[in-house]
């Protein structure tokens, strides 16, 4: 057993053929870190299975949809608050023209309180005119005080 595992060595060179086999190991594992170093395969294999990527994707989802329905949370809430009733009866009583507690006054204070649609109708035009013409239409009773 002993000859086998150093047959390489002989006595006549003494250290020179040692040496000589030393560096023939030396070659082989510096061909071995080369080896280690171009792994493409291996890479590739622990992209597929690596679970924080895939934790990472799904918690992206989550997120987005998360601030998907915290954005038409904060839409609706916007949208409730301008057809709140305290609100409907703010911009009623900054309406050029209209006089609190006058007969148009009270018909529109019905007609806004009586239901959302009303006020949501209301809300919906834009300028001032359209406001007064609105409200005047469906209550019947003129700004001025016709009927």
């Amino acid at each position: 057993m002993y000859g086998a595992e150093f047959s390489d060595v002989t006595e006549s060179g003494g250290d020179s053929s040692l040496d000589s086999r030393v560096n023939a190991e030396t070659e082989d594992e510096s061909d071995d870190s080369v080896d280690i170093d171009n792994m493409p395969r291996i890479k590739r294999k622990r992209e597929e299975a690596d679970p924080f990527v895939e934790v990472y994707v799904a918690r992206n989802a989550i997120l987005q949809e998360k601030n998907r329905l915290f954005e038409k949370m904060v839409q609706l809430m916007e949208r409730d608050h301008t057809c709140r009733v305290e609100h409907v009866v703010k911009v009623l009583n900054e309406l050029p023209g209209v006089i609190k507690w006058s007969p148009f006054h009270v018909a529109a204070l019905k007609h806004l309180v009586a239901d959302v649609a009303n006020r949501q109708g209301f809300m919906a035009f834009s300028s001032v005119y359209d406001k007064i013409c609105y409200l005047e239409h469906r209550t019947g009773v003129k700004l001025n005080g016709g009927l």
